[in-house]
């Protein structure tokens, strides 16, 4: 069988608890010749912490930064291989809760083209995403939103 070796990745729902708004993109992606909405999501570099790639990936694609550690709380979804028949790229996905945040200048490689803002909770669901990764996000979000809503 022919796999494709790929590096692992990170996967992020941003959520803005101060205005319960989510992070929401639009990005051209190569696999589906289409803009497609989506999350922040990106490649760890060799040796990097899940963490620290995940914070780097939402600097670079929306210009998004916690106020230091304190301000943002994680929720982690779990590490998932992204097409296990295919490809061994892990996707470690998870949800980001930031208390406080501002921006900072955005990093796109020459080959991105991201939009993104602040959506909400209708809005994101109804967005009409599309990859699998993003879709754990969002329903792991969707069942603390309902175990919060029923408590």
């Amino acid at each position: 069988r022919q796999v494709m070796r790929h590096a692992p990745c990170v996967v992020m729902l941003v959520h803005d608890t101060a205005n319960d708004r989510y992070l929401m993109e639009r990005e051209y992606r190569a696999g589906s010749d289409l803009f497609a909405y989506g999350l922040p999501a990106g490649l760890m570099d060799a040796g990097e912490d899940v963490m620290d790639a995940a914070l780097r990936e939402l600097r670079e694609e929306t210009g998004v930064a916690p106020d230091g550690a304190d301000a943002v709380h994680v929720d982690h979804a779990g590490a998932f291989y992204s097409s296990e028949g295919m490809s061994d790229e892990l996707a470690h996905i998870m949800v980001l809760h930031l208390d406080r945040w501002h921006t900072v200048p955005r990093h796109l490689d020459a080959d991105e083209h991201v939009w993104s803002a602040w959506v909400t909770w209708d809005e994101l669901i109804q967005a009409g995403v599309t990859s699998s990764n993003s879709m754990i996000a969002i329903q792991h979000e969707a069942i603390r939103r309902l175990s919060r809503a029923t408590a």
